[in-house]
């Protein structure tokens, strides 16, 4: 008899464990309904038909052709920093900005050579 209660005890200290364990691992409640600040990517000049892959740190934003002038991407805003990087598929060439944290939209244009740089 004295063993049944050894091995429910050990059972009920495995399942307290189990517990503890899904608790901590996974907490109960609501996560926080802030929206998250916005970050706003303009390509204005020169982007009109081209084959562009968007991508801001480890998410795809655009991957596509570009129907019009100016056109608007949107992503969460990166918490410190971030990388932005576009592929222009026609000329093989990737551009690679980075991103710092601010309200201010990130505006794009093309050059008379093709190249990808940031609008003041």
């Amino acid at each position: 008899m004295k063993f049944m209660y050894g091995i429910m005890a050990l059972a009920l200290i495995v399942l307290a464990v189990v517990i503890v364990f899904w608790l901590w691992c996974f907490p109960q409640g609501t996560p926080d309904q802030n929206r998250p600040d916005r970050f706003q990517i303009l390509l204005e000049d020169g982007f009109t038909d081209d084959s562009l892959q968007v991508v801001l740190n480890d998410s795809v934003l655009f991957d596509g052709r570009i129907p019009f002038e100016p056109y608007a991407l949107e992503a969460e805003m990166p918490v410190h920093e971030g990388v932005l990087m576009i592929g222009d598929y026609a000329r093989d060439e990737t551009a690679v900005f980075e991103i710092q944290s601010g309200g201010k939209p990130f505006r794009l244009r093309k050059d008379d050579n093709g190249n990808i740089l940031v609008r003041k």
